[in-house]
């Protein structure tokens, strides 16, 4: 009996084993559920030569692009920005519709800082990457930088003795050329050109020349000024005897002394005949950004 039993038991499982081996898949049935892999990595190459805005934020990087399929899954294609070459922490600037050929890529950056910039190409089958490219991103310029709402520090006329106390200036971009043009909007005034019935009024806004490499600006004097309720006033008046024998009047300068303060030393200033500067109205004082 104990042969009989020994010989249906392996019969038994001879017949499982064989039925199993029967519902076993081939490589071939089991890839017939795949999408074939479509196309290969594209080739990326970019060029050392790149443009940047401080002011924007931007970094232009020409990339040329070679082999690309866009039938190829997940396909991402776009520039990497990074501060430290082992793009550990890196800010990804996408291309819309990419395709072969050469084509501006925007990496996002900020000023007086070092970039690494590399062009990727990511799908599911893998990346390839351009060359790193190291840009040094410049500081933003003095033009850009200037904009904004100063306080002055109390200062004293040097003609009348007179204490002022924390006027604010605002400097505002002019739309048309920021890089060398601003306006000034809360400087005051001392006359009124040939008017006796002169209301002091309270703000004023004037254009200014900047100079980006000396770190100035500077107001003519002899401009007009719009005054906020209407009319046309001068900076500088013609009332006294001692204006009045002026040949011209020395410009009012604003020095940069860093990116939050501005100095002028003297205002209204009147040059002489011979040359010399005389009666300045006011004496030193600091414009410290608010």
């Amino acid at each position: 009996m104990k042969n009989i039993f020994k010989v249906l038991s392996i019969a038994a499982i001879a017949l499982v084993m064989a039925s199993c081996n029967k519902d076993v898949p081939s490589k071939a049935d089991v890839e017939k559920g795949f999408t074939p892999f479509k196309g290969g990595l594209p080739t990326l190459s970019i060029s050392p030569n790149i443009v940047c805005d401080a002011v924007k934020g931007i970094a232009e990087a020409t990339v040329t692009i070679s082999g690309l399929d866009p039938n190829l899954d997940s396909l991402s294609v776009g520039i990497l920005s990074c501060t430290d070459d082992k793009f550990a922490t890196t800010k990804f600037t996408p291309v819309k519709n990419p395709k072969d050929g050469t084509v501006v890529m925007k990496a996002q950056v900020s000023a007086n800082k070092t970039y690494y910039l590399k062009a990727v190409a990511a799908t599911l089958a893998g990346s390839s990457y351009s060359d790193v490219v190291v840009v040094d991103v410049p500081d933003i310029p003095f033009w850009a930088k200037l904009p904004g709402d100063y306080a002055a520090s109390a200062f004293v006329s040097d003609a009348y003795g007179d204490k002022y106390e924390n006027n604010v200036i605002s400097i505002y971009s002019d739309t048309s050329d920021p890089e060398h043009t601003c306006w000034i909007y809360g400087l005051d005034p001392y006359y009124q050109a040939n008017q006796a019935d002169f209301k002091y009024p309270e703000f004023f806004t004037v254009a200014a020349t900047i100079d980006n490499d000396a770190r100035t600006v500077t107001v003519a004097v002899k401009s007009q000024f719009k005054h906020y309720k209407g009319g046309l006033y001068s900076f500088a008046g013609f009332d006294t005897d001692h204006l009045k024998t002026a040949t011209t009047y020395a410009p009012l300068v604003f020095k940069a002394e860093s990116d939050d303060v501005l100095f002028r030393e003297k205002a209204f200033a009147t040059l002489k005949t011979n040359g010399d500067i005389d009666d300045a109205y006011e004496g030193g004082v600091k414009y410290t950004r608010k």
